[in-house]
């Protein structure tokens, strides 16, 4: 059964652990039952069961030699991680939550990273070696960097991808614009994001869109019995505290009609003068972004210190002028640079996935999280699972789509690739 938000218990206070409490910075939430699993599992603890490999730009471990693990940073701070396992897969990756084996990893690896040390091995490895050995990093030289996997070489690239969107995302944040990642699911628009406020040192608010929100649920909820603040309530509160934040508003299209025009306001700043005018505190000379629903009230933040991204998947649902005129669109697109990593016929089925979903021909390409699982640049293993999930969305899309790739050569698994 999926988890849901309530059945999460979230840590307060720090963790004890200091890249724990990196994660939660970068914007996970650590979930108190999973850290505990990690020293008490009924299967056996996962501390000190990790073998770690650590370069300046990822932290990757494999917990009790099964799961795989990466934690990627950016100059010297967490940007994003990803795990194997099916909670992870499944839950986590949807709800922000790390498991068990990426927070086990986090209490084994070292941190803060040793200054100037491209390579460093630590924590036992699951035959049991202990790593104790000196390195040249202990002595402050330039090791050379261990080979890479092929999983380790697409990981890599997927990291490299992301960085490159946040590098979008950043500059039309700078010119104080709004940006719109638009592109298909599963393209790290959300982990691009993450990784702009994790740079900058921002907090950060993040709200996926559901077609079933009100007002209170994208704003608050005030009542007799007390205060229930959502994410723009929290992220313009902060705001006025002085905090710098990034409010993350994903999916936007799947908000109902209502709830987009509850958030049209906050994109466009008005002057000091105009919120004044509607007897808000406001200094003098403040650009502020306002926001009013029934059940809250008029709310406001200075927007300088408020940050606003959005995201869609506009697949099937035409955006709405007004929308796109007040933001800077930025296309998020599959990373050619990942496909160039595997051999054919990978490479042309990965390429094709993502040229007919270009062409509005495919509802769902072959994304970054099946390809984070590849282990051979010739094989085909993801091809069962990513001809399962295109069924359950578009059976007949799905078989048009192996047709084309027996057309082009590509021989399916047994049975056409279902599981």
């Amino acid at each position: 059964m999926k988890p849901t938000q309530s059945a999460i218990q979230p840590v307060s206070g720090s963790t004890g652990y200091p890249l724990v409490d990196a994660l939660r910075g970068a914007g996970y939430t650590i979930d108190q039952r999973r850290l505990e699993r990690v020293f008490r599992d009924q299967k056996g603890p996962l501390t000190g069961h990790v073998a770690i490999t650590v370069t300046p730009t990822a932290i990757q471990g494999v917990a009790k030699g099964v799961y795989h693990v990466t934690i990627w940073l950016q100059e010297g701070q967490v940007a994003d991680c990803q795990c194997d396992c099916p909670d992870w897969s499944q839950y986590g990756r949807v709800q922000g939550v790390p498991c068990k084996h990426i927070l086990a990893t986090a209490v084994d690896a070292p941190w803060p990273l040793p200054s100037g040390t491209p390579a460093l091995a630590s924590s036992p490895s699951p035959q049991g070696t202990t790593g104790g050995e000196e390195t040249d990093a202990d002595h402050g030289l330039t090791a050379p960097e261990p080979d890479l996997t092929f999983n380790q070489h697409v990981r890599r690239a997927i990291g490299q991808a992301v960085a490159r969107l946040a590098d979008l995302v950043e500059a039309v944040l700078r010119a104080d614009q709004v940006p719109f990642l638009i592109g298909p699911t599963d393209v790290a628009k959300t982990s691009a994001v993450r990784l702009v406020a994790v740079r900058n040192g921002w907090g950060f608010e993040a709200l996926d869109g559901m077609s079933s929100f009100a007002d209170a649920d994208l704003v608050g909820l005030r009542t007799d019995h007390g205060t229930y603040p959502s994410a723009i309530a929290r992220a313009f509160r902060r705001a006025r505290e002085g905090e710098t934040v990034l409010l993350f508003l994903d999916e936007l299209t799947r908000f109902n009609q209502r709830a987009l025009d509850v958030l049209m306001r906050p994109l466009l700043p008005v002057s000091a003068e105009v919120a004044r005018a509607q007897r808000l505190p406001v200094p003098e000379g403040m650009a502020v972004r306002l926001v009013e629903v029934p059940m809250w009230g008029l709310d406001w933040a200075p927007a300088g210190r408020c940050k606003v991204v959005l995201a869609a998947n506009p697949w099937g649902s035409p955006l709405d002028p007004a929308l796109v005129r007040r933001t800077v669109p930025v296309a998020a697109d599959f990373d050619l640079a990942v496909a160039a990593l595997f051999q054919r016929p990978a490479r042309d089925v990965i390429e094709t996935s993502w040229k007919l979903v270009a062409e509005a021909q495919l509802p769902l390409p072959i994304g970054y999280t099946l390809l984070a699982q590849a282990g051979d640049p010739a094989g085909l293993e993801f091809l069962p699972v990513y001809l399962a999930q295109l069924r359950a969305l578009d059976r007949p899309a799905a078989e048009g789509f192996c047709k084309i790739l027996e057309g082009i050569g590509v021989q399916l698994p047994p049975g056409g690739g279902w599981p």
